[in-house]
């Protein structure tokens, strides 16, 4: 079913019904399976009226990568990026997958949204429930 021409015609509620009654789940590769002639403007607008009718840390999640990996670029994303992940942290569940993505993403990267205090605050609790992760080692350097 293409859905696209739901969110053309700006009709959220039907498309996220569509969705919801097919347990979608939430990702930048579901979503642009889904809406594949949708831009980031368009999918982010649609993925706040989804994150309206359900907040979740995946949906946000969802949008950061919408914002970093679709066209067209929104400028000063990376502000848009760190409220969506901040957000996502005070969600409680999950909080631990929103901080993985944000230094998996971010930990290396100087146009970081993120500060170097927070990033390892992220990693800390990343290696408390993955300690084998290798990303919030380097990050820590704690040497294998």
């Amino acid at each position: 079913m293409n859905l696209t021409t739901f969110l053309k015609k700006k009709d959220f509620e039907t498309a996220y019904n569509i969705l919801n009654k097919q347990g979608f789940v939430y990702s930048i590769s579901n979503v642009v399976k889904m809406f594949p002639k949708c831009d980031s403007l368009l999918l982010y607008t649609f993925l706040m009226y989804a994150v309206s009718k359900e907040d979740t840390v995946e949906k946000h999640i969802t949008i950061c990568e919408c914002l970093i990996y679709i066209n067209p670029y929104i400028y000063e994303a990376n502000s848009l990026v760190y409220w969506h992940i901040m957000h996502a942290l005070s969600l409680g569940e999950k909080r631990i997958k929103a901080m993985s993505w944000a230094i998996e993403v971010f930990g290396s990267d100087p146009s970081s949204p993120f500060s170097n205090t927070e990033l390892e605050t992220f990693a800390k609790c990343v290696i408390e429930e993955e300690p084998n992760n290798k990303i919030a080692k380097t990050i820590l350097d704690l040497s294998e």
